[in-house]
């Protein structure tokens, strides 16, 4: 078998393959492995063969070639690195479907690989070569008067090059950036009193692609005023006045926030705790979610399912639920003993059998959607966010892998098993959900007592193999 070695002449070209001895591969084959991983990654950076008509075939030669020196790697770490860089390559010069094929043989020569350290080590490289960065934008500070600055909190999950950052709105121009990882960005806005709404889009170079992504904010700009001294009495009168309020709702504080909407601890007109769900995302998600969501809960009549109190759409759209202090995630750091945790998530399992009863899923079961109140020492479900959806680490494999469309009473059973692991011992199921897509289909857990494991065991089979809820 002939290997084959890259001499640069310049960055991005190649000019010399030379054949080495196949001998030297079979006396030291770790080490060959990391040459020809070098190789490969030389051919991976020979985009400018592409510009020149007459090296174009002898790029694809060399492209082919340095596939079958991969596939020749006895090592099943190394050789899933190699391949993983030439269907990089293959993507670069253009044979995307080829590269696509190639992405899967890496990832099924990393799943064969019997060490665990050096599978997820493969894994991941394999992820990190095909992830697509996530940029966040932030304004941590909504409500400005003339005094503040605006600012903007720009975080990449890894480094991007040649960002742009423009916004919609308010005028303020374009703000370039060459390389961006985390950047805060500090600008004095044209100050226009009231409610105004920005729009920020930021474009970056990401593997030879332009990427884009945006985001809406609602800013409030405040005027401020001169004002003589006035009597504390006035002033605390004054004061609240002033409370931030929606409506008949008086807001306490920010209790979280997800894709679409942010939620507050809140009062009404009787003085009752409520939860404030406002939407941001405009009234068609409203509609759709709440209309699912009403219509859902109509038919659940059963005391561990979050109900609506009030919604409607002005002025933005808006519900109102029953206000619970925690999560099962805060339960879950809370860590009450065996026997509280078992009767609470015989509760849940109660309200999902009912639930199933009448047709109706949840699909997106997890400890941030279980709501939890305690009575004289015992904690208490409250199921929200009926409706579908997906949550890598916590849905079931085939609701993951159909986007969503795959939901039945047995995706449920495979979450509350999750869940069930994660509150009897305290750790995740799932590393991140690259182990996640690695062990879904296949997974056992070990709990130190059998009755249990086979309970949570059974919940995370096949579904054909799945118990009920009942």
């Amino acid at each position: 078998m002939q290997k084959i070695e890259i001499v640069k002449r310049k960055p991005q070209c190649i000019r010399i393959i030379k054949p080495i001895k196949p001998s030297y591969w079979d006396y030291e084959a770790d080490l060959w492995a990391h040459e020809d991983i070098t190789k490969i990654e030389e051919i991976g950076k020979s985009n400018h063969l592409h510009q020149d008509v007459s090296l174009f075939e002898k790029a694809n030669e060399i492209f082919d070639e340095a596939l079958k020196v991969a596939r020749s790697i006895s090592d099943k770490y190394w050789r899933s690195r190699a391949l993983s860089n030439v269907a990089e390559a293959f993507s670069k010069a253009g044979r995307s479907e080829e590269a696509d094929k190639i992405f899967d043989e890496a990832l099924e020569v990393a799943r064969d690989i019997s060490d665990k350290y050096w599978r997820s080590r493969a894994l991941a490289k394999i992820a990190e070569t095909i992830a697509i960065p996530e940029v966040k934008i932030e304004i941590p500070k909504r409500i400005l008067t003339e005094k503040d600055e605006l600012e903007i909190l720009l975080n990449s999950s890894f480094e991007v090059e040649n960002a742009l950052v423009e916004f919609e709105g308010i005028k303020i121009e374009p703000i370039s950036i060459k390389k961006l990882k985390s950047e805060k960005i500090k600008i004095k806005p044209n100050f226009e009193p009231g409610m105004n709404k920005l729009k920020i889009r930021v474009s970056f170079d990401f593997e030879d692609t332009r990427q884009n992504i945006e985001k809406e904010f609602d800013l409030e700009f405040r005027a401020t005023q001169k004002v003589e001294e006035k009597p504390k009495l006035e002033k605390m009168e004054e004061k609240a006045e002033e409370e931030k309020k929606f409506l008949k709702y008086k807001i306490m504080a920010l209790a979280g926030g997800g894709a679409f909407a942010d939620v507050y601890k809140a009062i009404d007109e009787n003085g009752n705790t409520v939860a404030l769900k406002i939407y941001r995302e405009g009234e068609k998600a409203f509609i759709e979610e709440i209309g699912n969501f009403v219509q859902l809960t109509k038919r659940l009549n059963i005391p561990y399912i979050v109900k609506p109190l009030d919604f409607g759409s002005n002025p933005k759209p808006f519900v109102v639920m029953q206000f619970y202090p925690m999560t099962l995630r805060d339960l879950m750091r809370i860590n009450p003993e065996l026997k509280k945790k078992l009767r609470f998530m015989h509760r849940v399992a109660k309200a999902l059998s009912y639930a199933h009863s009448h047709k109706i899923y949840h699909g997106d079961l997890k400890p941030e959607n279980v709501l939890v109140f305690e009575e004289n020492g015992e904690y208490y479900p409250a199921i929200a966010d009926w409706g579908g959806g997906y949550t890598p680490c916590y849905s079931a494999p085939e609701l993951y892998r159909s986007d969503g469309r795959n939901l039945n009473a047995k995706s449920d059973v495979y979450s509350f098993g999750v869940i069930l692991f994660e509150l009897l011992t305290g750790e995740s199921l799932f590393a991140d959900p690259l182990d996640y897509l690695e062990r879904c289909d296949n997974v056992t857990v070990k709990i130190g007592d059998k009755r249990l494991e086979e309970i949570v065991n059974s919940c995370l089979s096949k579904p054909e193999l799945r118990p009920g809820m009942e």
